[in-house]
């Protein structure tokens, strides 16, 4: 399956478990974050063709942020911005004793959207038009 639908289907999830109650919060932000995070290395692949493997975490957001600063708009740079404060929020859930809210998970849920709508429309097509040219 492809990156690209992996992404696709984690934020339907997260959106999805939104509408439930609070034990799937968690859930949800995890979903949320994985769905930008898969469009990011989908982008850094499509970039440089490297092995998926290879890619970590820090390294995908820290490209991500580069990027965006060389090469968007800085209209974008905050949403952009918002990929390291859904990773904390990712790792809150995933590790921390602490509750996740439903407005953090709804916060995440519409972060999630805004990056992957900003990846996929202002880098991935970028790199696609080229590789069509």
């Amino acid at each position: 399956m492809s990156l690209r639908i992996k992404s696709d289907k984690n934020l339907r999830l997260a959106r999805d478990l939104c509408k439930r109650t609070g034990e799937y919060f968690s859930a949800g932000v995890n979903r949320a974050y994985y769905a930008v995070y898969q469009r990011a290395k989908l982008f850094r692949l499509k970039q440089e063709r490297m092995d998926a493997k290879k890619i970590g975490h820090k390294e995908i957001i820290n490209d991500m942020v580069r990027y965006a600063k060389k090469n968007l708009e800085p209209a974008d740079l905050p949403v952009m911005n918002k990929f390291s404060v859904l990773k904390k929020l990712r790792e809150k859930s995933d590790y921390e004793s602490t509750v996740i809210s439903k407005n953090e998970l709804h916060d995440a849920c519409l972060q999630a959207e805004r990056l992957v709508s900003l990846i996929e429309d202002k880098c991935l097509k970028a790199i696609e038009n080229r590789e069509n040219q």
